[in-house]
């Protein structure tokens, strides 16, 4: 079951991942606590959930990205949506929605 929270995150790292592929001054506060707040708490996670997040946030079905990861692991993808709900509530709760 998605949180309530789940559309903001996944459209803050979206956010976070595309500027941080072609970075540009953020203008607006709200943009900015966005970024930081996905920044922070990237900052605790290692360099391959980093790139697992990247791949799922950028992808059009991340249903699909989630279990074409899993397969290439060899791990089952409710470990893949535990990361992804953990990710997605520190986010919220760096972010205040929590």
């Amino acid at each position: 079951m998605r949180k309530h929270y789940s559309d903001y995150v996944r459209y803050c790292t979206r956010l976070y991942f595309n500027l941080e592929s072609s970075p540009s001054p953020i203008v607006e506060r709200v943009k900015y606590n966005n970024y930081i707040s996905v920044s922070n708490v990237l900052d605790h996670y290692d360099t391959e959930t980093i790139l697992f997040l990247k791949q799922a946030y950028s992808s059009e079905n991340l249903t699909k990205t989630i279990t074409e990861v899993a397969v290439k692991k060899g791990c089952k993808p409710d470990a893949l949506w535990f990361t992804i709900q953990n990710y997605e509530r520190e986010v919220a709760i760096e972010r205040g929605l929590l």
